[in-house]
């Protein structure tokens, strides 16, 4: 049974069109904004997104401190709404604020710190409480942007695929990150093998086809 079925997709995209309509909260709205880009309808996934960045930028401002989770949020839902100028200062301050290595491995990786994703990867591989294995992907992206490897960003669609088969999650109802989702980073490592390729950038469709989830 294939993880992501468009036409649910398209239901939950219009029941969470009906949601924001009443309650817009950032959750949502970054729900509704994958929904949209999944199906293919970029422009709409963009102006959602922006929505959804507006929405926790006031909740950053209303509790007066500094949370590294919330302002990276912040950042990665302004990088998705196509707007990466806009998202480096909040990534920056969020670096400020973060403890955690593998959040540092994703947030250097955003910042364009591809060697410093690596090392903060690597150290998040050495603690005790073995982080998430997304971070391993992550690395594996940035060595591929750090070495121009077409391999490497290969196998970084490949981890971050699998990841997503074992959470078994929608692209609609992934929220709440600091960073980018998983279905993000699926899409970012498309995104880098097409450039280090020369090839057109994959749709929607062809990247869930390709990484075995539709």
């Amino acid at each position: 049974m294939s993880l992501v079925d468009l036409d649910a997709l398209a239901a939950g995209r219009d029941e969470l069109i009906a949601r924001v309509a009443e309650h817009p909260t950032s959750d949502a709205l970054e729900r509704l904004a994958r929904a949209h880009a999944w199906l293919g309808e970029a422009g709409e996934a963009r102006r959602r997104y922006r929505e959804a960045a507006a929405a926790e930028e006031e909740v950053v401002h209303r509790w007066g401190r500094e949370d590294a989770s919330r302002i990276s949020r912040v950042g990665s839902l302004l990088l998705r709404a196509g707007d990466p100028e806009a998202a480096r200062p909040w990534f920056e301050r969020a670096v400020r604020s973060e403890l955690r290595h593998d959040h540092l491995a994703s947030l250097s990786y955003l910042l364009g710190g591809f060697e410093a994703a690596i090392r903060y990867a690597e150290r998040a591989a050495e603690e005790e409480d073995a982080p998430y294995p997304w971070v391993e992907a992550i690395a594996t992206l940035a060595r591929a942007r750090r070495d121009a490897d077409p391999a490497a960003a290969e196998e970084a669609q490949e981890r971050f695929a699998a990841l997503i088969r074992d959470e078994r999650t929608p692209p609609d109802q992934e929220s709440g990150g600091g960073d980018l989702s998983l279905f993000d980073w699926l899409e970012e490592a498309y995104r880098v093998h097409a450039a280090l390729t020369g090839a057109p950038p994959p749709g929607g469709r062809e990247m869930l086809e390709r990484s075995g989830l539709l």
